[in-house]
């Protein structure tokens, strides 16, 4: 049969007696994604586990770029993917619809990841989701510490680590007894062993390499042309928020007693100095000297933090 691949379109032919499962995992033999094929004469029903239906994953994260390179790691497991790109999006989603696990970007615009972690655990209906967040910024270097707290979220990984962590992490939040090597679940009716292929190590470098770049292009301001101005100050407004969400999800409990004493930028020193320096490499000298938005980024943090703490 012929199969086209999701990601580059490009279509190849597929010896179905070679497919001895009704679905399979390929990996695309011209950009290297992997994705899923189905046995020609399958139901669609059969994708689906026993005990119910494929249960849902939302990626929220404001660009689109990330998220498609999330889908399509996403994709040779068994589960449906939504996509949102906005914090107040996410929550909605997340409120109104059955998700089963939210990767959530810390630096999400409108609500920032870890807000929507915790008003996800407030609330009954929805204190079972299981939350995942993601690291904004791409530094292999940087991360030499885990962070001491994670809002309530499940588990937690940094932007290089997704094209070969993700799905095992996945995996482990839908099926944690699994991985516990409890017995087979689909015995007594619950969600059967989720059998995950892993990506090839050229898809994991590829993938990576496109995070990397993704994250670079959408937070690097660099001097334009007048018309171009506008985007510069996207860019320089989201890496602001970036900067203010990772010093957040990495220093709880010194950002709460900063905001509560009114030292924050005191305790904080080294992180915002570090956040500076960074802002100062990817944003042009124009853009820093008529705007304010690292100043604003980490004033509306602290507004946030404010508010959570009931202060």
């Amino acid at each position: 049969m012929i199969v086209g691949c999701p990601r580059c379109m490009k279509k190849f032919r597929v010896d179905e007696s070679l497919m001895h499962q009704t679905v399979m995992a390929v990996c695309c033999s011209s950009c290297r994604s992997p994705f899923r094929i189905t046995r020609p004469g399958e139901p669609r029903s059969s994708l689906k586990a026993s005990g119910g239906p494929l249960p849902r994953i939302l990626i929220a994260h404001e660009s689109p770029a990330f998220c498609e390179a999330v889908r399509s790691i996403l994709s040779v497991g068994p589960w449906k993917v939504a996509v949102c790109h906005d914090g107040v999006a996410a929550l909605e989603v997340l409120r109104t619809c059955d998700v089963a696990v939210a990767l959530l970007d810390v630096a999400l615009p409108g609500r920032y990841g870890f807000e929507i972690c915790e008003n996800l655990r407030s609330n009954p209906r929805t204190a079972g989701v299981k939350v995942l967040l993601f690291a904004s910024i791409y530094d292999r270097t940087r991360y030499k510490r885990l962070p001491n707290t994670l809002y309530g979220a499940d588990d937690y990984l940094e932007k290089h680590h997704i094209p070969d962590l993700l799905l095992g992490k996945v995996r482990k939040l839908l099926a944690p007894e699994e991985d516990a090597g409890a017995p087979d679940a689909a015995a007594d009716g619950r969600m059967p062993p989720l059998r995950v292929p892993q990506m090839t190590q050229e898809a994991v470098a590829e993938t990576r390499a496109l995070l990397k770049r993704e994250e670079e292009a959408e937070t690097t301001a660099s001097p334009a042309p007048t018309t171009a101005v506008p985007e510069a100050h996207i860019k320089a407004r989201r890496l602001s928020r970036i900067i203010a969400s990772d010093i957040a999800l990495y220093n709880q409990e010194a950002v709460e007693e900063g905001v509560r004493t009114g030292t924050f930028f005191t305790l904080l020193a080294d992180d915002i100095a570090e956040g500076r320096a960074l802002y100062q490499r990817r944003v042009a000298d124009e853009v820093r000297s008529a705007t304010t938005y690292l100043e604003d980024a980490f004033s509306d943090l602290i507004t946030k933090v404010r508010k959570e703490l009931n202060l």
